[in-house]
């Protein structure tokens, strides 16, 4: 009788344990980068003025002005955090 009790306490506790992890794995591979951090990522990296961050499906776009004047278009992957230059077109769609 207490072999049996131990044995089901013991698979209980394990169980109990074991639900916090999977959420924690869960959540972590979910996080994803939001507006302000995307902005201050570029801020830091191209050293400029943000002008606007505009949200799409996976990537922030967000436009900097660089001290001389240059006007910056840059993507930030949302669930990673990368940044891409993108391309500074007079007719761009951003």
């Amino acid at each position: 009788m207490r072999v049996r009790s131990f044995v089901l306490v013991l698979f209980l506790g394990c169980l109990v344990f074991a639900q916090p992890t999977n959420a924690k794995q869960k959540s972590a591979s979910q996080t994803q980068v939001n507006k302000k951090q995307a902005a201050m990522a570029v801020q830091k990296k191209y050293r400029g003025r943000i002008m606007s961050v505009k949200e799409h499906a996976k990537v922030y776009k967000v436009r900097v002005m660089q001290a001389k004047g240059k006007v910056v278009d840059v993507e930030v992957n949302k669930r990673s955090g990368k940044i891409k230059k993108g391309k500074n077109n007079a007719n761009s769609n951003y």
